[in-house]
């Protein structure tokens, strides 16, 4: 098995699974990825230079996640707000009827 500082993923994917009560995601599509050249080892976060083989793996998943805190988050909020503008000192929005 190789140690992931050995490997060069390219085209590889995530796959996300969720419903109502779980969310999944695992790492698919490693049929190009490759081993790098004797005495090359990278760390998937680095900077792409031509020649260094980087493939920003860990960058692109380190991305995903601070994506999907800040969308909790955003939605934690808006559900705090609805639940503090719940009060009866509100006056009923009125319906429109369709004629």
């Amino acid at each position: 098995m190789y140690a992931l500082t050995l490997l060069q993923f390219i085209g590889s994917s995530l796959l996300f699974i969720h419903d109502s009560d779980k969310v999944g995601v695992w790492l698919i599509d490693f049929g190009k990825t490759v081993p790098l050249p004797p005495g090359v080892t990278i760390d998937h976060q680095s900077v792409w230079e031509v020649g260094n083989h980087e493939d920003g793996y860990k960058i692109g998943i380190e991305n995903l996640i601070e994506l999907f805190q800040t969308l909790a988050n955003t939605l934690r909020d808006k559900k705090g707000e609805k639940h503090k503008g719940n009060n009866n000192d509100q006056q009923p929005r009125q319906q429109s009827t369709k004629l």
